[in-house]
């Protein structure tokens, strides 16, 4: 039996909300690390307003919205270096 099975009746987004948890935390420790270390980072949470990856409301096959998120990328992640779950991103200025 699935993880998901035993959980019973589960929306889908509340499963990827639960499943992505240890990303979200993973990240927030790389981010407090790199700041330890003096280097500039900011932790980007996917409930914040300057989140860059902007999907469908597909919760589990989500497909990407590429214009929304490079218009993003370009507005918040550029000028900072910044932990996502699941994704990386650096950007170094000079």
């Amino acid at each position: 039996m699935s993880a998901r099975a035993s959980l019973g009746r589960v929306a889908d987004s509340d499963y990827a909300d639960i499943v992505a948890m240890g990303e979200r935390i993973s990240a927030r420790i790389f981010c407090a690390a790199f700041k330890a270390l003096g280097l500039k980072s900011v932790y980007f949470d996917p409930q914040h307003a300057n989140w860059p990856i902007v999907t469908d409301s597909n919760f589990l096959e989500a497909c990407p919205d590429v214009e929304e998120n490079r218009r993003m990328v370009k507005t918040h992640l550029e000028p900072l270096l910044g932990l996502y779950p699941s994704y990386l991103w650096v950007y170094r200025q000079g």
